[in-house]
């Protein structure tokens, strides 16, 4: 009843935990193992694992072992821990052994859109003036947030003769998302009050070595006669109080994406107010831990525009668009599956997930692409 997740209480037979053993990995684990040993020795580095005898595993009480995979194999490999999987029909594994009805509230499903939201609100306030997009990453972000110490046994795993236990939430349990946000929210709040301490950038500075960014040249006057104007209204009013003070971005995120957008006059500041925020909340690196901020991640280059969740987004425009390489996939994946004569159930729901996403900014596209999920409903019918 404490921890990550709410609640777990639950028991399984002696058949189930054999099941689970005989299955072993799934088949990528093993195809892919010079990978796999790459990521895990990270893992235990960070201490995100125990690493034990394999012997033991026979002899831990409330012992579970889950299968892993790999995926993203050919771009950034990382191994899932597939909590749902079920060896045989009657089994039962670590997502049949918790709800999500008991746990926090997910909030980034919107989180995007209200970032979206923030930058009309700027364009209102600030209508000819460049605003600047801006994210950075939470670094392996669910497992900064610990399982009880009754749990850990449950999250054991078994690689290249090496028995492994999760300690921090893995990626695979359908209550991580939930209560990776009690960070999150956390987070954004403390970020929104440093926003206003004028001597946030000195601290972020001498404290946390403020990542240095460079801001692209100010529009000309010609530019900044072509941006999209936006009108005030009881809903999105701008970004300023009644009293003339300015409001703090909002800092969503979207799971470990931290998402901001300011004039140049703030931006530096904002970018130093979710700096100080993260490390506040997980910690500064000491060498017991690594480092919460993916530093690596960070776009030093702010303008206009900018590659956030899959998306393009021209704050000059105002617009959302796909990106041209995901426009270029699609086309692909439509050219292959037109090319067939027929097709498999599964071919059909990765190209349904493909069209699905890229309608979102398409009115036209989203109607077409109501036809094709209703072609696909017909057929499995």
């Amino acid at each position: 009843l404490e921890g990550s997740p709410s609640k777990c209480n639950a028991s399984a037979d002696v058949a189930n935990y054999q099941a689970y053993r005989m299955y072993g990995n799934h088949k990528t684990i093993d195809e892919h193992m010079t990978k796999v040993r790459k990521t895990m020795a990270k893992e235990a580095r960070n201490d995100f694992v125990l690493t034990l005898d394999p012997a033991l595993i026979d002899f831990v009480p409330n012992a579970h072992v889950t299968p892993l995979g790999v995926v993203n194999v050919d771009t950034k490999p990382r191994c899932v821990f597939d909590s749902t999987m079920r060896p045989e029909k009657w089994c039962s594994g670590i997502n049949d052994w918790h709800t999500n009805l008991t746990e926090p509230t997910l909030i980034f499903p919107t989180s995007f859109l209200l970032h979206l939201t923030w930058i009309l609100n700027l364009r209102i306030s600030y209508p000819r003036q460049e605003l600047f997009n801006g994210d950075d990453d939470a670094s392996s972000a669910f497992r900064w947030v610990k399982y009880h110490p009754n749990l850990v046994a449950l999250h054991s795993f078994l690689i290249d003769g090496t028995l492994m236990m999760a300690t921090g939430q893995t990626f695979g349990d359908k209550g991580c998302p939930a209560n990776w946000e009690a960070i999150a929210k956390a987070r954004q709040a403390l970020a929104q009050h440093l926003w206003n301490d004028n001597s946030i950038v000195e601290r972020a500075q001498a404290e946390y070595s403020l990542p240095s960014i460079a801001l692209a040249p100010s529009p000309t006057p010609d530019e900044s006669a072509t941006f999209v104007q936006i009108n005030a209204d009881a809903l999105n009013p701008g970004v300023f109080l009644p009293d003339g003070t300015r409001i703090a971005p909002g800092y969503h995120h979207h799971v470990d994406d931290n998402m901001y957008a300011d004039v140049k006059e703030h931006i530096v500041r904002t970018l130093a107010s979710s700096v100080v925020a993260i490390y506040t909340v997980l910690g500064k690196p000491d060498g017991r831990f690594a480092d919460p901020l993916a530093r690596d991640k960070l776009t030093s280059m702010y303008s206009h525009l900018r590659r956030i969740l899959g998306w393009e987004i021209n704050t000059r425009s105002l617009m959302v668009s796909l990106p041209q390489d995901k426009r270029d996939k699609l086309i692909a994946a439509l050219e292959a599956f037109l090319a067939q004569a027929t097709y498999q159930i599964l071919e059909a729901a990765e190209l349904h997930g493909l069209l699905s996403t890229a309608a979102q900014v398409s009115r036209k596209g989203r109607a077409l692409f109501f036809n094709f999920q209703n072609a696909i409903r017909d057929e499995l019918r």
